[in-house]
């Protein structure tokens, strides 16, 4: 009985000591929403880190698109979730590879007859792996936080795309509503001007009504135009972590910038971001396999102490050890190498694919390009030169109503064309630089 109590004792404590309680943590999603709602971006700080980390040299009253980067990376909610379950892997691989915690073993048998009845015996388990295995639990763990950063780094350059293209759709859409609403200025200005010609009976009054049925017509687009520029800007108001109706004031761009290489030959792509996730499972899949394999070797159980018989102490050790005859872990290796197999393929299917991605990326992105040159370069300027001309004859008396509409009415729609074209090109822009690192983002090798 003495050795028991001496064993459990200094063991009991120790248990005590180094167990961890348990604290609740309930989420106060009320007091989160009111921080939501005052949620306002600090324009110095992100134009500060802006600069810092050489993004662009900017200035001014209104929120830039290289500011509201920094306010993405800081404010968007997925990112903010990928960071935390980077965390989660974080928290594993720190304490992964841990060795089992021993075990007590006793027993007290009662021996009858004798002057001293007792036989007391306890033991403290031990358990030493022969094949490894915590070190390579240790090595999964480190590789799978691993994939858990260059995931958060990944999803960071999404983000800053995603924000890159629809900077430049909300401020086509904008703009396109501003000419619309230019458009119906105007129209309202020729109403005016051909109801007097029809007083005037220089022209009929079904000529004169174009204008009035024109501007109606254009004043119901208009309405869903800017529900559409509204639904853009909020949008952004959610990539940037911003609470609804929060008015910051934005500088439109109609332009990204492209980091894809000049070459045509240049497979760096292979290396980017769209990859990763598949390269990051093959080498976790590896990682399950090596500790799979390893799990079929047994692990040596040892317990030393003491026994107690008649008065009398003496040490006395014990062991187990499993024999790997018919188990041996083989399901979990079949498992692991299909898994292997598996990534193997999403890897070399997801090159592919992005070969695929990248030659459409790069068609899209030129033949927009070219579009809105020819739109911006050729189409607007013979349409305002057309409406001037127009503009001309009707100061001179020549009023032509069917003329007059359709120069106003064509330079609209070829100045949408090209703020469409504009958003296209951002777009393609966008989907081909996501194959590839930011000079400033690229993970460390």
């Amino acid at each position: 009985m003495p050795a028991l109590r001496h064993t459990l004792t200094p063991l009991c404590a120790a248990i005590a000591a180094a167990c961890v309680s348990y604290e609740p943590a309930p989420v106060d999603l009320a007091a989160h929403a009111a921080t939501y709602a005052e949620r306002m971006p600090d324009l110095a700080a992100a134009r500060a880190f802006a600069n810092a980390t050489g993004l662009a040299k900017v200035e001014g009253a209104a929120l830039t698109r290289h500011e509201a980067r920094a306010l993405a990376l800081w404010f968007h909610p997925s990112l903010r979730r990928a960071r935390a379950e980077a965390d989660v892997a974080r928290a594993v691989a720190d304490h992964s590879g841990l060795w089992p915690d021993p075990t007590v073993q006793g027993s007290v048998a009662d021996k009858l007859g004798n002057t001293n009845p007792w036989l007391v015996t306890s033991a403290v388990g031990l358990t030493i792996p022969l094949s490894g295995q915590f070190g390579l639990q240790q090595q999964l763990a480190d590789t799978k936080h691993g994939t858990a950063r260059l995931m958060a780094l990944a999803r960071e350059v999404e983000v800053r795309d995603g924000l890159d293209a629809a900077w430049v759709r909300w401020s086509c859409k904008a703009a396109c509503a501003d000419a619309l609403a230019e458009l119906c200025a105007t129209l309202d200005d020729l109403d005016r001007i051909a109801t007097k010609l029809a007083a005037a009976q220089q022209i009929t009054r079904a000529q004169a009504r174009l204008f009035a049925l024109e501007s109606t017509s254009r004043r119901a687009e208009l309405m869903a135009t800017r529900a559409d520029a509204a639904i853009a800007r909020s949008l952004l108001d959610e990539m940037l972590g911003l609470p609804p109706g929060a008015q910051v004031p934005l500088q439109a761009e109609w332009r990204i910038e492209s980091r894809a290489p000049s070459s045509d030959d240049d497979a760096t792509w292979i290396d980017g971001p769209r990859l990763a996730a598949k390269k990051r499972a093959h080498a976790e899949a590896e990682r399950q396999l090596e500790l799979a394999v390893s799990k079929q070797y047994p692990m040596l159980s040892l317990f030393p102490g003491w026994e107690e018989e008649d008065a009398i102490n003496r040490p006395a050790i014990a062991f187990s050890l499993p024999i790997p005859l018919w188990n041996r872990n083989q399901l979990a290796i079949a498992e692991a190498t299909a898994q292997r197999d598996a990534a193997k393929a999403a890897l070399e299917a997801g090159y592919e694919e992005l070969a695929q991605a990248r030659l459409r990326a790069d068609v899209a992105r030129k033949a927009a390009a070219q579009r809105r040159e020819q739109l911006e370069s050729t189409l607007v300027p013979a349409c305002k030169e057309q409406l001037a001309d127009n503009r001309r004859l009707a100061e001179l008396g020549e009023l032509d109503p069917l003329l007059l509409l359709d120069a106003v009415t064509r330079l609209y729609e070829a100045q949408r064309s090209a703020l469409e074209a504009a958003a296209d090109e951002a777009d393609a822009i966008a989907a081909e630089n996501s194959l590839f690192w930011p000079q400033e983002a690229a993970p460390q090798a």
